[in-house]
């Protein structure tokens, strides 16, 4: 009895494994919108994701590999600071929590964020010609419009499960 329950538990491991290998070794793997058939909501969400629908070209597509290799190397030392500050130890005392010196200290990391993050687009977006910058505006206009249009729906239909 016990054999024949373990047989059904490892076939159904080795049927689970062999479909979840087969998405994966789709074209896009998991990240798949079946909606859509472009890839998942993550990907899509980034700015940065527009930018690879434009029509570059190869010495363009060079500069941008060249980007997010810079940022990769800097992303361990980021995480690192970002690990630092979620640390509570330093602003609390045994009397005291200094509220301040931790507001402080996470608007400068915060800054130090967004300012890189802005450098970053900057670089990617003066990457491209005049041509890409207005399709790519518009794009980026178009897809803010579908995102807005999403969250009025998603209102209407919570509101409605609500009454």
């Amino acid at each position: 009895m016990i054999a024949r329950v373990n047989k059904k538990i490892v076939l159904s491991l080795a049927v689970a494994t062999l479909f979840g290998t087969m998405l994966l070794a789709q074209p896009g793997g998991m990240m798949k919108c079946p909606m859509n058939d472009k890839p998942g909501a993550k990907g899509m969400m980034s700015p940065n994701a527009l930018f690879m629908e434009l029509n570059l070209s190869d010495a363009q597509k060079e500069k941008f590999q060249a980007l997010q290799a810079e940022a990769q190397k800097i992303r361990p030392e980021m995480q690192k600071s970002r690990k630092n500050n979620m640390s509570m130890s330093k602003y609390v005392s045994e009397k005291s929590f200094d509220k301040q010196k931790f507001i402080d200290d996470q608007i400068k990391d915060m800054s130090a964020r967004i300012a890189l993050r802005a450098e970053n687009f900057e670089k990617r977006y003066n990457i491209l010609n005049d041509e890409q910058k207005i399709e790519f505006s518009k794009m980026l206009k178009e897809r803010e419009e579908r995102m807005a249009n999403r969250m009025k729906n998603m209102d209407y239909m919570l509101k409605k499960q609500k009454k």
